[in-house]
C-alpha cells in the first residue's frame, strides 16, 4: 500500500499539468486581404475558444474580406461541424488546392458576387447546402461530393469539377444540370446516436445501397482525430443497421458514417453527435488482445489485476483515471480462456468476467 499511496501522490502532481478540453460551439472570424494561406490567418472568436487549423472543428466560420483578385489558398484538410460564410468585396478567388480536402458538416455559403471556387482538390458537404448565388462560380478539376446544391444566377467556366449531389436547385446557370448524373452509391434515409446502459447505439436506415461493399462509423469528441469504431458489412435486402460503442467519451461524442463500394471508392454519408454521462462506475471490455478500463469514480490510483479461474495473477498494473477517462492494457501474450480481472480504487473494487477467445472469434467483446 506504500508504493500505491506513493504512486497516487506522484500522479496526482502529473495531472495539474494537464488540461482535460470540452467541444463547444463557437464561431471564428478572419479578414483578409491580398493573398493569403488558410493556415496562416489570424482568427478572433466570440468565447475565447479553439480555432482552426484544429481538425475536426466544431462551429462556424466566417472569412471577411477578400476583394478583386484577393486569393485564399485551402493549404491543409480542414473537417467542420457547422456553417462556413464566405464575405466579400466581389472578385475574389477561393482555392482548394490539389491533395487537399475540405469536408463540411453544415452549409457553406458564398456571398461574394463574381467570386470563384478554384476546386483542384476534394469538397465534401454533408447534412447541408452549397449555396452559390450572384455568378459565385464552381471551376477546377477537383470533385466536389453535396448533399445539396442550391446555384442561381450562375454562368458556366473551364473545367467544371466532377460533382455528385443528392439534391439540386437551380436557376438560370449553366452546369447544374450536370450535378445529378453520378449520386451517391447508399441513399441514406437516417442516421441517429441514442445513449444505452451499454454504450451508444448508432443506427441508420438506406433506401438504396446500390454497389456498397460496407458501412464504417467513427467517433471524435471534436478535438481529437477520428476514431475507429466498427465497420458493418453489407447486407443485401436490408435497409436497417446499428452498431454499439460500448466506449464514449464522458461529454460530447460526433460520429460520422461512410460507406465504401465495392471498388475501394468511400463516401461519407451523415453525421450524429450526442452528450454521453455514463450512470455505470465502471466499465471493463476485453476486445482484439487490448483491455480498456474506463472509470467513472473521481480522478484517483486504480490498481487492474487479471486472475485466471483458478486465482493465479497473470497481469498487474497501476494506472491514473477517473471522470470517464479510458486505459488500455496489451494483454495479447495472455492464452485464450476465461479470466477475471478485478480493479481496486480508494472506495472500493470493481470485478468482471471475460473471456478471451480464439481466433475464429477474435475482435468479439464480452
Amino acid at each position: 500500500m506504500k508504493n500505491l499511496f506513493l504512486t497516487r501522490i506522484l500522479a496526482l502532481f502529473i495531472l495539474m499539468g494537464f488540461i482535460f478540453p470540452s467541444a463547444t460551439s463557437q464561431t471564428c472570424t478572419a479578414d483578409m486581404t491580398g493573398t493569403r494561406h488558410f493556415s496562416e490567418l489570424s482568427w478572433t472568436t466570440d468565447d475565447g475558444g479553439t480555432c482552426p487549423p484544429v481538425s475536426p472543428y466544431v462551429g462556424d466560420i466566417v472569412i471577411d474580406g477578400p476583394g478583386n483578385k484577393d486569393t485564399l489558398f485551402f493549404d491543409l484538410d480542414l473537417e467542420m461541424t457547422g456553417t462556413l460564410t464566405l464575405n466579400g468585396l466581389g472578385n475574389a478567388i477561393i482555392c482548394i488546392e490539389e491533395g487537399t480536402t475540405l469536408t463540411i458538416y453544415g452549409d457553406l455559403t458564398c456571398m461574394h458576387p463574381n467570386m470563384t471556387i478554384d476546386l483542384r482538390g476534394t469538397l465534401n458537404i454533408y447534412d447541408g447546402m452549397l449555396e452559390m448565388k450572384n455568378n459565385c462560380f464552381l471551376c477546377g478539376t477537383g470533385v466536389a461530393n453535396i448533399d445539396s446544391l442550391c446555384v442561381k444566377n450562375n454562368g458556366t467556366c473551364d473545367g467544371i469539377v466532377e460533382i455528385h449531389a443528392n439534391y439540386c436547385e437551380a436557376q438560370n446557370n449553366e452546369f447544374c444540370p450536370d450535378c445529378m448524373a453520378a449520386p451517391l452509391a447508399v441513399s441514406l434515409i437516417d442516421f441517429s446516436a441514442r445513449e444505452l446502459k451499454k454504450g451508444i447505439e448508432l443506427s441508420w436506415q438506406v433506401a438504396e445501397q446500390g454497389e456498397n461493399s460496407f458501412y464504417t462509423i467513427e467517433r471524435s469528441n471534436g478535438f481529437t482525430k477520428w476514431k475507429l469504431i466498427r465497420n458493418a458489412e453489407n447486407v443485401d435486402g436490408k435497409t436497417t443497421y446499428s452498431v454499439i460503442d460500448p466506449l464514449p467519451e464522458i461529454g460530447v461524442n460526433h460520429y460520422r458514417l461512410s460507406q465504401t463500394d465495392n471498388n475501394g471508392t468511400s463516401q461519407y454519408l451523415s453525421l450524429a453527435s450526442i452528450y454521453y454521462q455514463s450512470g455505470e462506475g465502471m466499465k471493463v471490455i476485453a476486445y482484439d488482445g487490448m483491455l480498456t478500463v474506463q472509470s467513472f469514480e473521481p480522478m484517483e490510483i486504480h490498481e487492474v489485476t487479471i486472475y485466471d479461474l483458478r486465482g493465479s495473477q497473470h497481469f498487474s498494473e497501476i494506472a491514473f483515471m477517473g471522470n470517464g477517462l479510458q486505459y488500455q492494457m496489451d494483454i495479447s501474450h495472455l492464452p485464450f480462456g476465461i479470466y477475471i480481472v478485478k480493479v481496486e480504487y480508494p472506495s472500493g473494487y470493481y470485478s468482471k468476467k471475460i473471456i478471451l477467445a480464439d481466433e475464429a472469434n477474435a475482435g468479439q467483446i464480452f
